[in-house]
Parts: structure tokens; sequence; C-alpha cells
């Protein structure tokens, strides 16, 4: 499996955790020419073609993106901000 390098891959695992609005990793995109190197040019003309302002762009970004991206990671980060939450006691565990 062909994945993309990990600062990339955070990037969309932000938008899926909510840390980031659409329009941020649509700006990113647009500002990185870095992705053309990682990603085969049908797959990065898709991601740039996208109109990131409908209802469902997390879905069609993620037909286009998700085989590309390492989700063990993502869950990673998430088991990670539950415990440093709990540790500092902020979030749900107050």
């Amino acid at each position: 499996m062909h994945y993309l390098p990990l600062d990339i891959q955070l990037e969309f695992f932000k938008l899926y955790n909510n840390e980031i609005p659409v329009s941020d990793l649509e700006t990113w995109i647009y500002s990185k020419k870095e992705h053309e190197e990682f990603l085969d040019q049908e797959t990065y003309l898709d991601l740039i073609s996208l109109n990131y302002k409908t209802r469902h762009i997390k879905h069609e970004l993620g037909k286009i993106i998700n085989h590309h991206l390492d989700f063990g990671i993502l869950e990673e980060r998430k088991l990670r901000k539950i415990l440093d939450d709990l540790i500092d006691r902020t979030g749900q565990f107050t």
C-alpha cells in the first residue's frame, strides 16, 4: 500500500477529527505543490477539482484520498487526545 508522507496525512486527519475547518484544508491543498510528487496525476486532479463548499465534502474527499492514508495513525491521535485530556483533566473528564 502506498501511503502519503506522515505530515500530509496529518492534515487530512485534522479535518477528520474536526480540528480544522474544510476551508483550511482546501487552502492547504492549493498552497502546497508537494502533493503532486506523492499522488498520481489523476488523484491529484480529482483532489484539486473538488468543490470544497459542498455538504458532503468529507465523503467525496474520502473516496479520493482514503486509500493513501494509514488510519491506524488517526486512531492513535484520537487515543492520545483522550489520554491527554484525562491527564490534564480537561474535556469531558473534569
